[in-house]
């Protein structure tokens, strides 16, 4: 049996494509959240407490954890709408 048959090859391509596109889109989404972060005068901690909490919260999605991961969105999406701090040029 040859692993790498035509369906195999074309899911192996298509899965290929997905990771890279994941990887092109997920870097400087991070780094827009980052200087929104940085408008808003949150500390870049906070971001990244965020981050690691979604992705643990990700690998365990069955679990009753998942309204957690909700809350976790609802807080990174309410910060990143909150308004520009107003601060002097200088």
């Amino acid at each position: 049996m040859d692993y790498f048959n035509k369906g195999n090859k074309l899911f192996v391509l298509f899965n290929t494509v997905i990771i890279i596109y994941i990887a092109i889109v997920l870097v400087p989404t991070i780094f827009m959240m980052i200087r929104r972060y940085r408008d808003v005068g949150i500390p870049i901690y906070y971001l990244f407490i965020l981050l690691i909490g979604s992705i643990i919260l990700m690998v365990f999605p069955n679990t009753k954890l998942h309204y957690v991961g909700k809350l976790v969105h609802l807080i990174n999406l309410w910060i990143l709408t909150k308004p520009t701090k107003k601060s002097v040029n200088k």
